[in-house]
């Protein structure tokens, strides 16, 4: 992958708190009120950390949404070498070790793809939808097929078993929950190998992400992670039509998943179909407008989708369109498409 210009080292992507937080409760009583202030401040924000080797257009809107959704942005491993999907992982560890020096263990965090999410709703909406999960769990993107290795199915399903909605697989491009919660999922994932070793860089993220659960769970010690059946945090858009739709009625365009009825903050263009159908929404949302971006501030720039943003979709562009990862070998021979997988899943799950 090629080296970003330093025009993608925003100031923005260091800003850290440098406050002390106080880790009890008890002591943040204690405090003065400059102190209970400071604390406050710290539990209500949310760091968002995107893996961007390269800046693209994409990034820079994924970091206007967050800036103008009350998120705090950190880009990670900019400018460095992409050697393969787990370069995500090894640049989140190294990050979130630097944060927890400076933050407190609740810090919520989240980690998103660089070049295929955008942020839709704000922080306060974030911190709502997160407090219905048990203390010290992570939330996880689920997306409907279980991908790239379509095998794992049945364990995957036995480990999630709750079939309510169709979106019931976990997918690494989202992730939120507690700062030393993610940590401990980051340096395992990064660490806690078979053979001893630090997970190269040429691994498939989402493929180790399954291997670890199911590890950790054959080990009666499953990781505190829900996936977020329902859509409320991330829409994953590797669908075969859409699953939701564009709601232009409020103050802010948002999603709206059709079955859940949900209103996801975060919208992910993951997989082939992903990237049509988020191109299609940041032209239908008018979605650089909302941000106050234009294309002559991001001209500059490569894009990561079929087409600039905010450029119609065609039917001729998605002819063209095919996605880099189809390469022969990239997930080590494993095949993606809807009717592979159903067909794998019916072998080693029956119809339910």
């Amino acid at each position: 992958m090629r080296t970003c210009a330093l025009l993608g080292l925003f100031s923005s992507a260091l800003c850290f708190l440098r406050a002390p937080m106080h880790r009890s409760l008890a002591l943040r009583r204690a405090c003065p009120a400059r102190g209970r202030r400071t604390a406050r401040a710290a539990s209500s924000a949310v760091h968002v950390l995107a893996c961007a080797t390269e800046y693209r257009q994409e990034t820079a809107i994924l970091q206007r949404s967050a800036k103008r959704n009350g998120f705090r942005f950190h880009t990670v491993g900019l400018g460095e070498p992409w050697r393969g999907f787990a370069t995500k992982f090894l640049a989140y560890e190294r990050r979130l070790r630097e944060l927890r020096e400076r933050l407190p263990p609740e810090q919520l965090v989240m980690l998103l793809d660089a070049w295929d999410t955008v942020i839709l709703g704000s922080v306060e909406e974030l911190h709502q939808k997160m407090a219905r999960l048990p203390p010290g769990w992570l939330l996880c993107g689920a997306e409907r097929v279980c991908g790239p290795n379509h095998f794992l199915v049945a364990q995957i399903e036995a480990l999630f078993p709750d079939g309510h909605t169709p979106w019931r697989y976990p997918n690494s491009g989202g992730l939120v929950g507690p700062l030393e919660v993610m940590l401990e999922l980051l340096h395992d994932l990064v660490h806690d190998t078979e053979n001893g070793l630090a997970l190269p860089a040429e691994e498939n993220d989402q493929v180790r992400l399954h291997d670890f659960l199911i590890a950790r769970a054959a080990q009666g010690r499953a990781f505190p992670m829900r996936l977020d059946t329902d859509c409320e945090v991330f829409q994953c858009m590797y669908e075969e039509q859409p699953q939701w739709q564009v709601d232009l009625s409020g103050q802010k365009p948002r999603l709206r998943n059709q079955l859940t009825q949900s209103q996801p903050l975060v919208a992910h263009g993951n997989g082939h179909t992903g990237r049509w159908f988020l191109s299609a929404m940041y032209s239908e949302m008018k979605l650089l407008d909302h941000l106050g971006l234009s294309m002559a501030e991001l001209q500059h720039l490569q894009h990561e989708m079929p087409v600039p943003p905010g450029t119609e979709v065609t039917e001729e562009i998605k002819a063209e369109y095919c996605p880099w990862w189809y390469m022969p070998g990239m997930h080590k021979g494993a095949t993606d498409g809807f009717a592979t997988f159903r067909s794998i899943r019916e072998m080693m799950c029956g119809r339910g």
